[in-house]
């Protein structure tokens, strides 16, 4: 959208109108609304209701750049491309999963990868973001686990364990954090 914005009205129009069902009137609307001040800053919160009828265009947008990235949403299994999880992607209160946020189940750093660094990715080693302080646990079930190399066979009770363990149980449901005794 800024760079729509640094082009004049008929070159955006023209970009716009590229886009399978988005002809010259829309465009040109489409465009007008993001010239208004702290409509970039609206979009990046989430706020995609610029004008009447631009959550048409906002869908028509989205669905050509996903596809110029090679997700197809509703894969036809005759296809070789990936296939969205639709109830997650159209879901407002999982954009936490944004690359660099925190993963809420899991308390891993959500991690962006290409399809040639996902053999050696090791999450539970890659995407770790706490360090090993001790934190007391009171674990509410046995629970198994592996992080940053180290095993963990966990029965209920309570524990001492690194932080970054500690936040993985807790994200999982199966600790809460205790005062030392």
């Amino acid at each position: 959208m800024e760079g729509l914005r640094t082009l004049d009205e008929p070159g955006a129009v023209a970009v716009l109108s590229r886009v399978r069902g988005i002809g010259p009137k829309k465009a040109s609307s489409f465009y007008r609304s993001l010239e208004g001040e702290g409509v970039i800053e609206e979009i990046r919160r989430g706020n995609l209701d610029l004008f009447r009828g631009s959550a048409g265009i906002w869908k028509l947008l989205l669905k050509e750049c996903l596809d110029s990235e090679g997700v197809v949403v509703g894969l036809n299994l005759n296809q070789e491309r990936g296939e969205t999880d639709e109830p997650v992607t159209a879901d407002v209160r999982r954009l936490i999963r944004c690359p660099g946020s925190l993963h809420g189940g899991s308390g891993l750093r959500v991690t962006p990868l290409s399809i040639s660094g996902l053999e050696e990715f090791n999450p539970l080693e890659d995407a770790v973001v706490f360090g090993d302080e001790p934190v007391f646990l009171e674990i509410s079930k046995p629970f198994s686990t592996q992080m940053k190399g180290n095993s963990y066979s966990l029965k209920e009770g309570t524990e001492e364990l690194p932080s970054c363990v500690a936040v993985f149980l807790m994200a999982r449901g199966v600790a809460e954090a205790r005062t030392r005794h």
